[in-house]
Order: C-alpha cells, then structure tokens, then sequence
C-alpha cells in the first residue's frame, strides 16, 4: 500500500507511524503489524546518488530520464569493422548526436544500452559496428557507452543498488 512520508520524529531507524485509516485500508489489526519503506539514498552534500557517470541533475526532468539507464555491467564497447557482435544503426547513432534536449539524449542512450544488454556472452568487452561508419560521431557514442559501465560507486554500491531498485519498483507502481 502506497504511503507519504509526511514528517520525521528524530528516531533514527525503523519508525513510521501511520494514519488511522491505514489498518482499515491495508487491513490490519491493532498489534505491531509489518510494512516495508524503500526510501532513496543521498550522498552526504543532500545529492541523490545515481548509478551511472551520464547521470544528470540539471532538471526533474533529467534526473527522471537518468533513472532510466540500467545498471553498469564494467563492460567495454570496442567500436570494430569486422566480427562484430552487435550492429548500432544509423538512426541509434543520430537519434544521440543530434538530440538537443538532454533528457531525450539520456534516454535515447538508455535504450541503446538495454538493446546491448541483451548480446548473451560472458565477455567483457563487446564489439560494435557502426552501421553508418562515415559519421564522425561515432566515437561519442562509443565514449557514452564506455563511460556508463566504467562508472564506479567507490564505498557507495549498496546505497547506490538500493536507488536503482526503488527507482525501478516506483515505475511499476
């Protein structure tokens, strides 16, 4: 069941006192019942803590499109004429390059990324050809696809899985 955080108390851990329609709604009774929260994470400057390098915090907007990008998998996209394993098309490539709204950018590479995720091998590095190999953006979009999967977390990793998790659960919702 859906709830809003409407204030805190200063307990520090695990408290949420609830509306009294709540245990009619959710239908539960007067003894200590169990809800689950999925909160987010911040970083210690109030910054919310995104998954990727191509997070951006420019807009709502933005960060609603960043959210979008799956999680880095370390792997490297080797751009390759020959024995490739996934071809990029022309309309992937400029629907990158040419985008000026940042936000469509961001999910326009966010698709393109979950597309690749779906090569099945256990490689780390993943060689893509380039459908039109005379645009001379080629190589940014190879750049954007490198820097989301060498975007490193530091001590940050449970803290950043947890956000990728709610971010993907409050989407179902």
């Amino acid at each position: 069941m859906m709830m809003e955080c409407v204030g805190f108390n200063g307990v520090d851990t695990n408290y949420c006192a609830v509306s009294h329609f709540q245990t009619f709604l959710q239908g539960s009774d007067y003894d200590i019942d169990k809800s689950y929260m999925l909160g987010l994470n911040f970083d210690n400057n109030g910054i919310y803590m995104g998954w990727s390098d191509l997070f951006s915090y420019n807009s709502l907007e933005e960060i609603e499109a960043s959210e979008e990008l799956p999680m880095p998998r370390g792997r490297k996209y080797v751009n390759t004429r020959i024995n490739a394993d996934i071809v990029i098309t022309e309309e992937e490539t400029s629907e990158i390059l040419n985008e000026t709204d940042n936000a469509k950018k961001i999910r326009a590479i966010a698709k393109l990324i979950k597309r690749l995720n779906g090569i099945d091998t256990d490689e780390n590095n993943i060689f893509v050809k380039f459908e039109d190999e005379s645009v001379d953006g080629n190589s940014f979009v190879e750049q954007y696809l490198n820097k989301h999967e060498k975007s490193n977390f530091g001590n940050n990793t449970d803290a950043v899985l947890k956000n990728y998790i709610s971010s993907n659960i409050q989407r179902l919702i």
